[in-house]
């Protein structure tokens, strides 16, 4: 969601992607209260992947351009943190090769990927912000990495339920043709930014308030103390 943009051609009003990657990414990490820094990154990533992922099928020019922008986001995630673990040694892919293995990893991901290329040949707001895409990705994000699953899944309803306030339909139970829309937001773009705001809060306090963070403040405060 971010900014209602209209495509006038038909009328309708498009929700993209900054309000859909705030609140996807709060909601996730409200709800599952990483323990450890590694799972916060981790989970996080996932969470942003989720929140985001469906909108690779948008189907007219400009939006196609945000969808090239999600790949683009996605990939370079994926690569910043590789590289950040590999700097600074977070403990990132220890953590998942304590639950998955490296051919497992390969899998998933290419499996996620071939998905991915489908919907993103799809009409918007089909497949990709369907209950069977849901389905097919967390299936895949299981093999590659179960702890990132309960991020994943959380971010990506998310997506679809801020899409459903708007007035372009979501074929929720593709292949079924009926699609489904609550017709809540207007054009001044007041519920986008007020959601956009809200999701901004929220991932602040979800990082804050985490076990990861509040335990490494805590030993910190506890070791300033015994000097």
């Amino acid at each position: 969601m971010l900014v209602l943009c209209t495509n006038k051609s038909e009328g309708q009003e498009y929700m993209l992607g900054k309000t859909h990657l705030t609140t996807g990414v709060a909601v996730s990490l409200l709800l599952v209260k990483p323990d450890t820094l590694p799972m916060l990154i981790v989970g996080g990533a996932a969470a942003a992947i989720g929140s985001v992922i469906s909108d690779i099928d948008s189907d007219y020019s400009d939006a196609r351009q945000k969808a090239d922008m999600v790949l683009g986001f996605c990939l370079s995630l994926v690569v910043s943190i590789i590289a950040a673990d590999a700097i600074w040694h977070f403990g990132i892919y220890e953590s998942l090769r304590s639950v998955t293995t490296l051919w497992r990893m390969i899998l998933g991901a290419g499996m996620f990927i071939v998905i991915c290329a489908y919907g993103r040949s799809k009409p918007h707001r089909t497949f990709m912000h369907s209950v069977t895409a849901l389905i097919l990705l967390t299936a895949n994000m299981e093999i590659f990495a179960p702890i990132m699953v309960a991020y994943f899944i959380p971010a990506f309803w998310t997506h679809l339920i801020l899409d459903l306030l708007n007035r372009r339909r979501v074929r929720l139970f593709w292949p079924l043709k009926k699609g489904y829309s609550l017709r809540l937001c207007s054009s001044d773009g007041f519920i986008n930014h007020l959601l956009f705001s809200a999701g901004c809060v929220g991932c602040a306090v979800a990082v804050l308030t985490s076990p990861a963070i509040t335990g490494i403040i805590e030993t910190a405060t506890a070791m300033s103390g015994v000097k």
